[in-house]
């Protein structure tokens, strides 16, 4: 239902708003979003009759598994229509990937399936949903089943990236290299205290190495790990909105005026986490977006503050372009965010995002970071992100405190962008004791 209504485009030009960039980048924010879940936009209905989805045998499944894996039989109906596909998420995290199983080749308005199902380590919220050929999405049914196993090891994988040196040495910042290493260091560091992670497995990409084939190849890296293990993906260096508002990290030979020339689109940060065993997933984005805000960033923090410290900037306040106005900004800063809820619900990953708003993402020599790296790195190995004191660290936990910690160090001048606690899929990121 919301794939195909859910449209601020048609809204916007209804009322008789004249913001026509603004009006196009929604629409075509909708347009990638049906071709990410594999529609095309000749699909049309005003039928809101869903499809269903019933698990059938939900009430002989046991609240408490034995086993690890566990068998559950659905039935799919397209109500009227030939079906598209089905998907079935573990924990907010698709087991099939984005897409999910394509059934459109069947040419079939009803479907049953077995299919068995890997458990996590705890609370496992299964749910099943299906599409049929109008984009119409049916209600998830959904069914509760625990696991426990005190024995059940966990991995961290790490993939950081980090650009300090970009080829055009105009854009050079002063700590995205040493970001990522100190935080690879610490995690290596506080794990030998009682080695709560069983392994360690860490890939990295800095500077002249930052380069889209060389980010694409840690796919494979990331493809072995498990169910429950941790998978953390962190990038420090420059954010760039390009003039149709897709939004690019900067890869070492990004072109700056041109992002989506080498620049690292959403698109890849969401193939990296798509479809991975993984169902604990961080993706940390110490960056902020370029544009005319950022030249008045400048302006506004180019000189010695209460921080009594030369901050620097993650953005280009160099590009310009007669095209921006604060409004035009201020809605696609929303669209940025709604981009982002959007990665955060196909992959089921937890997001957070160095600054929001006109914030700027800043690093400071009397940090010797960024200052989200600063106050990650204070969050665990200081224990203050434990906000109930049970020496246990939560995602959610580290998320909160990061979000606090960076407005207070920054003096209310950047506050990361992160999304609601994920109740079915708190994990903890770290424990000081292990059981």
């Amino acid at each position: 239902f919301d794939l195909q209504f859910n449209r601020p485009d048609i809204l916007m030009n209804s009322v008789g708003l004249s913001d026509t960039i603004l009006i196009n980048s929604y629409k075509n924010a909708h347009d990638r979003r049906l071709r990410k879940m594999g529609f095309s936009d000749s699909f049309r209905s005003t039928s809101i009759k869903l499809p269903e989805t019933v698990i059938t045998n939900a009430d002989s499944l046991p609240f408490l598994s034995p086993n690890r894996e566990i068998i559950i039989n659905i039935k799919f109906s397209g109500n009227g229509y030939r079906m598209k596909r089905y998907n079935i998420w573990v924990n907010d995290v698709s087991i099939f990937g984005t897409r999910g199983i394509n059934v459109s080749g069947l040419n079939i308005d009803s479907l049953e399936i077995t299919k068995s199902i890997y458990l996590s380590n705890g609370v496992n919220k299964i749910q099943v949903s299906c599409f049929n050929e109008i984009l119409l999405e049916s209600l998830k049914d959904q069914v509760f089943v625990n696991y426990m196993d005190d024995k059940v090891n966990t991995a961290l994988y790490v993939f950081g990236l980090g650009v300090t040196k970009y080829r055009d040495s105009q854009k050079n910042l002063l700590y995205p290299t040493k970001d990522g290493r100190d935080i690879i260091f610490l995690l290596d560091s506080i794990n030998k205290i009682n080695n709560y992670w069983s392994n360690i497995y860490v890939d990295t990409l800095f500077d002249e190495n930052v380069l889209l084939g060389n980010i694409q190849n840690a796919k494979s890296h990331l493809i072995k790990s498990k169910v429950d293990d941790i998978v953390l993906i962190y990038y420090s260096g420059h954010g760039l909105l390009d003039k149709k508002l897709d939004y690019y990290l900067a890869s070492y030979d990004t072109d700056f005026s041109n992002p989506n020339i080498n620049g690292i689109s959403i698109d890849t940060l969401e193939w990296l986490l798509d479809s991975i065993p993984a169902r604990n997933k961080i993706l940390i984005i110490d960056a902020c977006h370029s544009g005319e805000i950022d030249k008045e960033l400048k302006r506004l923090f180019i000189k010695k503050d209460t921080i009594n410290e030369m901050l620097s900037f993650k953005g280009d306040p160099k590009i310009e372009s007669s095209e921006y106005d604060k409004s035009y900004y201020q809605g696609s800063l929303e669209l940025m965010k709604n981009l982002f809820t959007d990665l955060d619900k196909r992959t089921g990953s937890i997001i957070i995002s160095a600054s929001g708003g006109y914030q700027a993402a800043l690093e400071s020599h009397e940090w010797g970071n960024s200052s989200l790296a600063y106050c990650f790195k204070n969050g665990l190995v200081n224990l203050l992100a434990d906000s109930n004191k049970d020496g246990t660290i939560t995602i959610n936990e580290l998320k909160n405190y990061i979000e606090e910690a960076v407005e207070k160090l920054t003096n209310g001048k950047q506050r990361p962008n992160t999304r609601k606690e994920n109740i079915s899929n708190d994990f903890v990121i770290w424990s000081n004791t292990k059981e």
